[in-house]
C-alpha cells in the first residue's frame, strides 16, 4: 500500500472548510465514505477497467488553528505499490488541494498557505514552473497538467 501526507493551513473556519472539502469531492465525482465533524473520508471513483492505477482514498482532517484559520491534513493512501500507484496518489491529492486552493481563492483570495512550499503568494510564472516540474516528475498526466495550466491562464 503506497501512503502521501500533505498538511496546509486555510484562513477560514473550519466548518466552511469542511463544506469546501464536500464540494471540491463532489467537483471531482469522488464518493463520500465517512463524514464528521472535523473529518471526511473520499474515495476516488474506480479508474477504468483498462486502468493501471487502483482507486485512490484521501482522510481530511480539519482542526482550528485560531478563530479564522484552520489546518487540513491529507492523508492519502492507495492499495497498489510502486511509483505508478504513488504518483497517481500524489496527483490526486495534489488535484484535490489545487482544486480546494482555487476554490478558496474565489471567495476570499491570498487565503491558503501550504506549509509543503515556501511561505507567501506564488507569482504565476512560479506556479507554472511547479506544475511543469510535476508534469515531469510524473505525478501530473499531460491532461491534468494542462487543465491545471488553463485554471491558472484564466
Amino acid at each position: 500500500m503506497s501512503k502521501h501526507r500533505q498538511q496546509f493551513e486555510l484562513k477560514t473556519s473550519s466548518a466552511k472548510a469542511l463544506e469546501l472539502c464536500q464540494e471540491v469531492t463532489a467537483r471531482m465525482g469522488w464518493r463520500v465514505l465517512s463524514l464528521s465533524s472535523s473529518t471526511l473520508t473520499i474515495k476516488e471513483a474506480s479508474p477504468q477497467i483498462t486502468s493501471f492505477t487502483w482507486p485512490a482514498r484521501i482522510d481530511v482532517s480539519i482542526s482550528p488553528t485560531s478563530d479564522e484559520s484552520c489546518r487540513i491534513t491529507l492523508d492519502g493512501s492507495i492499495s497498489g505499490v510502486g511509483p505508478i500507484q504513488r504518483n497517481h496518489l500524489q496527483g490526486q491529492m495534489g488535484r484535490f488541494l489545487n482544486d480546494l486552493s482555487l476554490t478558496v481563492d474565489r471567495q476570499d483570495p491570498v487565503s491558503t498557505t501550504p506549509t509543503s512550499t515556501s511561505p507567501g503568494i506564488q507569482s504565476l510564472s512560479d506556479e507554472l514552473l511547479t506544475l511543469k516540474k510535476l508534469l515531469d516528475e510524473g505525478v501530473l498526466t499531460a491532461e491534468e497538467f494542462a487543465a491545471a495550466k488553463s485554471r491558472l491562464l484564466g
